[in-house]
């Protein structure tokens, strides 16, 4: 992992534990031998690095999943399903996130904004000159925590953004809610099985 445990410390210390119902968190091989991890920003690493950053960048930056996969190798089975896009308003995605989520132990929702491609890029949802009528999640994500919570199956939202947003639903009605911020290149290495979180600063 790039950067080594230095970075790996300074993104987990950054991340914000708003909601922990029951301690579903951390997650434990234990407890959790099939994780289900959704979302549009659950295989993204890039989207980790915020708007600021050199692009193209020039070495490989591990999203959330791969940094998990990589973690718990074979003692965790991971079910990766995109389930929505960041914007827009496709739905064809949420029937396989809702069969992910059935099939898990617990299910993890990486939800949040568009930085990637740095500060040119036409798509990003948060940055400079990239104001917003709301603070709520943008696109189908809200409806896609509340379609994988309606499965029964334990549920943590991660939110990956810049700047604040008020994930209302997700507070109220999830048993664990992360607000990652944009925690760089090594951004994907907190989300260990054993120092919380999946790995939070505090714990």
């Amino acid at each position: 992992m790039r950067g080594g445990a230095g970075w790996c410390a300074a993104a987990r210390e950054s991340l914000v534990l708003l909601e922990n119902d029951k301690e579903l968190l951390p997650l434990s091989r234990d407890r959790v031998r099939t994780l289900a991890l959704i979302g549009p920003l659950a295989d993204d690493g890039l989207n980790l690095l915020g708007e600021y950053n050199a692009f193209p960048t020039l070495h490989p930056v591990p999203s959330i999943r791969e940094a998990l996969q990589e973690l718990v190798g074979d003692d965790v089975r991971i079910v990766h399903v995109r389930g929505c896009d960041i914007t827009g308003d496709d739905a064809s995605g949420l029937a396989a996130a809702r069969a992910a989520a059935r099939q898990a132990d617990a299910a993890v929702v990486v939800v949040g904004e568009r930085t990637r491609g740095g500060y040119f890029s036409p798509d990003r949802t948060d940055g400079e000159l990239k104001d917003s009528a709301t603070l709520e999640l943008t696109g189908l994500q809200e409806r896609l925590l509340k379609e994988v919570r309606a499965t029964g199956t334990p549920t943590a939202a991660v939110v990956v953004t810049g700047r604040a947003l008020a994930p209302r639903w997700a507070a109220a009605h999830l048993p664990a809610l992360l607000i990652a911020w944009l925690p760089g290149e090594a951004g994907g290495c907190p989300y260990d099985f054993g120092q919380g979180v999946i790995g939070v600063g505090g714990w």
